[in-house]
């Protein structure tokens, strides 16, 4: 903002904290939808909102790398679409989390690899935002960023879990837990073990 849109210190600073701005309820709001979603058409919906989040992501990105250094106003609103769907994303992502841990046997390593997951992310992305610092358009990064997460985003109508099914296929395992109309994974009742015939 400082050096493309030619800001002053004080008003780029203001314009890179809508960014962060959004946590106060987007993150929250992609739970909230994963959730309805979840009611409405079980686990798979879940994997529909998370979907739709991050594909929003990647446009809202690609449409902000194209933008002209005297369009000001629309950089503001693409960014605070952009922060408003990664919050959302990430709402969203953390509320298939606790259905993969069980389905796993290991919801603290599933909850510790996804949160390490956006640390370890953010440093890569910083060090190829800094690869790209003497580009002659500063725009490049966050085009090449917005097309990794739209690959990315194209990724999670291939996760299909038996239990759960996926965005397109239903549930096709049934043996060992049962997913109730509301979405929620409990095990199957125990067949009652018939007592000891007396000799």
């Amino acid at each position: 903002f400082f050096e493309y849109f030619g800001l002053s210190l004080q008003n780029a600073g203001l314009a890179a904290s809508m960014f962060g701005l959004m946590n106060l309820f987007a993150r929250s709001l992609g739970g909230i939808a994963s959730d309805l979603a979840n009611k409405r058409f079980s686990h798979r919906g879940r994997h529909w909102v998370f979907f739709l989040t991050m594909l929003g992501v990647a446009v809202m990105l690609i449409a902000f790398s194209r933008v002209e250094s005297n369009q000001f106003p629309l950089a503001i609103v693409l960014l605070i679409g952009f922060s408003t769907c990664v919050q959302m994303a990430e709402g969203a992502q953390y509320a298939v989390v606790p259905y993969v841990g069980k389905h796993l046997n290991a919801l603290g390593p599933v909850s510790g690899i996804v949160g390490a997951g956006g640390n370890f992310g953010a440093v890569i992305w910083g060090l190829i935002y800094r690869g790209y610092a003497s580009h002659p358009d500063p725009r490049t990064p966050f085009l090449i960023h917005g097309f990794c997460v739209l690959g990315t985003a194209l990724l999670v109508p291939f996760i299909h879990y038996p239990v759960f099914g996926s965005m397109f296929l239903p549930q096709t395992d049934f043996s060992e837990e049962e997913v109730q109309p509301d979405g929620q994974s409990q095990p199957k009742e125990a067949k009652p073990v018939p007592a000891p015939s007396k000799a």
